[in-house]
């Protein structure tokens, strides 16, 4: 069940196909799934579960989240924001409640990744276009989407470098297929999203590995390059170049929605404007101004949860992902030398969640399920390595005999 809700709500698959996005499959996916998984649960797992520090973190993040409605700027899209963010918890506990193992672990990875790279064979084969930027489904936009593509990237990358064969040979071919896709959405933000990524996961290996990562990362650029479109090269050049857009000159650019967002913050430091209420702050301030233009998101998540959820939220906000990097850390760190490699290490998982929260910073991704995503995985991670040191500890092996 986890890796369908990973499937529907992280990576919104099923909004390739649109009589399927009319169904509600996260909804149904909780509704029908959670009671199956409670029941077949033990009640000392789901205890755990509940009690871990991702859980309980996500779920003051929600309820400070439905604290702001009543005060909301517009409380009607304040609830309709709530209501689509409640599901997380259930989310998020659908994955904890994974048995703590690596093989549950590498089987929600493995499908994270198959939901995505499914996501990009698609756009590249069926989506449309707009100004020579690829996208496809209903609730994601091409920067959305790269942003998407530059956490599960890495993933697919670490899972191919840990197989042989066949899978290893599946797991190249995903990665390069996000890259190719992430060329494809002419997303800026989502290349510097997965340089860090990938960057990231180089730095956690040494030697042949290592040499080995940034060749097939130097490869990967240059195949994304030759198959990107001229404008998204263009867009590239002028980054490097530091020619300055709209985003920094135009009043509805990037630079002036981010001072706005300062000045809500600033105006409502406690409970924000509300909860998906930046938009409306953005058309009275529009208003007043006497600018025409559209009501606009932050395209900043930190900013985001500071302007809607005030400055308790954005603490609920970096409190969740600094747990989540914290964890990851523990199963990004190389080996020493002179030692095998530790094959339960997962440094792909601190590399998405780099690669998530760079894209972050460009995007409105304060309620993203990719994030409760990448955190539910890292916190299984985790467990399960603790679970492995509990079990080492109540059998340390065979007593050496003394002769």
């Amino acid at each position: 069940m986890a890796i369908a809700f990973i499937a529907v709500s992280a990576v919104r698959l099923h909004e390739l196909y649109l009589p399927l996005a009319g169904l509600h499959p996260a909804l149904l996916v909780a509704i029908v799934g959670m009671p199956v998984v409670f029941q077949r649960t033990h009640a000392r797992a789901k205890i755990s579960a509940v009690k871990d520090p991702a859980m309980r973190l996500l779920f003051m993040y929600v309820g400070w989240a439905a604290l702001t409605v009543p005060l909301a700027l517009w409380r009607g899209e304040a609830l309709a924001g709530l209501r689509n963010l409640l599901p997380a918890p259930a989310f998020l506990l659908a994955i904890l409640l994974c048995p703590p193992t690596w093989r549950s672990l590498d089987r929600l990875l493995i499908g994270g990744i198959l939901a995505t790279v499914i996501y990009a064979f698609c756009l590249l084969a069926f989506g449309s276009s707009y100004l020579d930027r690829a996208y496809i489904g209903l609730s994601l936009d091409q920067n959305d989407i790269a942003c998407m593509f530059a956490a599960w990237a890495p993933v697919s990358l670490g899972f191919s470098l840990r197989s042989t064969g066949t899978p290893r040979g599946l797991g190249l071919a995903g990665f390069g297929l996000l890259v190719v896709g992430i060329a494809a959405t002419g997303s800026r933000g989502g290349t510097i999203a997965l340089l860090g990524a990938c960057l990231t996961l180089a730095l956690s290996f040494r030697g042949r590995r290592l040499r080995v990562i940034l060749l097939l990362l130097v490869l990967g650029m240059i195949g994304g390059w030759v198959l990107a479109p001229m404008s998204y090269r263009q867009r590239i050049i002028d980054l490097a170049q530091g020619k300055q857009d709209y985003n920094s000159s135009d009043y509805n650019g990037r630079l002036a929605i981010w001072g706005r967002a300062l000045r809500y913050t600033i105006s409502h430091p406690l409970l924000g404007v509300g909860i998906a209420n930046f938009p409306t702050a953005e058309g009275r301030t529009l208003e007043r101004a006497g600018h025409p233009g559209k009501w606009s998101v932050t395209h900043n998540t930190y900013l985001q949860a500071s302007a809607e959820l005030g400055l308790p939220g954005l603490a609920l906000l970096v409190a969740l992902m600094r747990n989540g990097v914290r964890r990851a850390l523990r199963l990004w760190r190389p080996s020493p030398r002179g030692k095998p490699a530790d094959p339960r290490r997962r440094p792909e998982l601190l590399s998405a969640l780099v690669g998530f929260a760079i894209g972050s910073v460009f995007l409105s991704n304060a309620y993203s399920f990719t994030l409760f995503a990448l955190i539910g995985v890292i916190a299984l991670a985790d467990r399960s390595q603790l679970r492995d040191r509990a079990v080492a500890l109540k059998d340390p092996g065979p007593t050496p005999r003394v002769v």
